[in-house]
């Protein structure tokens, strides 16, 4: 037992202090009792600290703040009693993965609330972290442990001094420097940092040792969000870029204000899916064509759907028909077609006895004919007339058997 205290079971331990799971037999209700381990019994600075968290939170009363029920010392040892929250810390959900952006949404605007509450009461919080985030049993989100908040005073400032204070993953880079004002917007910053690790599962950098982390808190530009979550808006990678810059000016100047950026982001807004676009089996897949389809008329082509990329199915008819359909060739440029030659049916005894193919058989004929008769004259033409009559005449005399007489020449 401490003081009055029944403790039951241990909730967590950190650096400087221990806390159980206890029961007030007085009030008959379970509460959280928090205790300054051994090693700092004597120390002064740390029950100073101690002491001061229990004034903090006992004068910052809000709905979205552990509220504080008791503050005792047993055997020389500090205890701090609070109310019990049994849903757990936002690491504990944390644990099976990133939650979406609504829980996340939510929950960034509770804490705003508080820490906005806490900042109107010169209070810098300093630690938040997913540790020290507590849910009650209806899932509601509460802000605690102010054990390294800094009071914007001259006593705080004796107390703390300049050295580097917090959780390396979640500490603004004014932190980092020690010797560089720390006010609202470093809460901001870490709010950033608690929304990132919400959505993605991961903080914004990462690193084997503490140094390098708040090197790269210093120096580096934390990964898009959405190289994690795809589907989440465009808008949200803004929000966090800025309420995680390296200048406080160019952050948020309040939780209050991330969290409204965050509420206008619509909630459904995501990233379309992509096309689905079919492959082609291979050519040895392929349906054939019959030959009897080859010479019938070519349907139009299929149109693919542009937002599916499915194709329109072919009737019945056609696709008991179809075999193969040979691979496309890669032409340089389109040429137009020439048409296709019909085919000559075969010329049959029947056929050949109607007057129709009576009348072509005799065009045929004479056809030839004048073929024939223009090649055997035609060299005759082409030397032209030995007298003036016969180019009068434009007609060649008919050939003749007999030798033709050899003309005169006369003087």
């Amino acid at each position: 037992m401490i003081g009055r205290y029944q403790l039951l079971s241990e909730l967590g331990r950190g650096g400087m202090a221990v806390v159980y799971r206890a029961h007030d037999p007085l009030f008959g209700r379970d509460v959280a009792l928090k205790a300054l381990l051994f090693a700092y019994f004597r120390d002064p600075v740390s029950r100073k600290r101690f002491e001061r968290e229990a004034r903090v939170i006992a004068a910052l009363e809000h709905p979205f703040i552990v509220p504080v029920y008791d503050f005792g010392q047993d055997e020389e040892q500090p205890y701090l009693v609070m109310r019990y929250l049994s849903g757990g810390t936002l690491k504990e959900r944390l644990d099976n993965g990133p939650l979406s952006l609504a829980s996340a949404t939510a929950i960034i605007n509770r804490l705003a609330q508080a820490l906005d509450h806490a900042h109107e009461h010169q209070v810098i919080h300093r630690d938040l972290k997913p540790g020290n985030v507590l849910f009650d049993q209806y899932e509601n989100a509460y802000l605690s442990d102010f054990g390294i908040a800094r009071l914007v005073d001259q006593e705080t400032k004796s107390l703390t001094g300049s050295g580097v204070i917090g959780t390396p993953a979640f500490m603004s880079p004014e932190q980092i420097y020690g010797d560089r004002p720390v006010d609202r917007r470093s809460d901001v910053y870490a709010l950033g940092t608690l929304l990132y690790l919400m959505l993605s599962g991961k903080t914004p950098f990462d690193a084997d040792t503490p140094a390098k982390l708040m090197m790269q808190h210093l120096l580096e530009r934390p990964p898009d969000i959405r190289h994690w979550r795809p589907d989440l808006p465009p808008a949200l990678a803004d929000i966090i870029e800025q309420a995680l810059a390296k200048e406080p000016d160019e952050r948020f100047p309040r939780a209050s204000a991330l969290a409204a950026a965050l509420a206008a982001v619509p909630q459904s807004e995501a990233t379309p899916p992509p096309v689905t676009m079919r492959t082609p089996p291979p050519i040895s897949q392929r349906p054939k064509v019959t030959p009897a389809e080859e010479t019938g008329p070519l349907p139009a082509p299929p149109v693919e759907d542009e937002a599916t990329g499915d194709l329109p199915e072919l009737p019945s008819e056609a696709r008991h028909s179809i075999k193969e359909i040979p691979p496309p060739l890669i032409q340089p440029r389109a040429r137009p077609v020439p048409p296709k030659a019909l085919p000559v049916a075969p010329i049959t005894a029947e056929s050949a006895s109607t007057p129709r193919n009576w009348r072509l058989y005799g065009g045929i004929t004479a056809l030839v004919f004048l073929v024939l008769a223009g090649l055997f004259w035609l060299p005759s033409l082409l030397a032209g007339p030995d007298e003036p009559g016969e180019a009068a005449a434009g007609f060649p005399s008919p050939p003749s058997n007999t030798a033709t007489p050899t003309r005169a020449v006369t003087a």
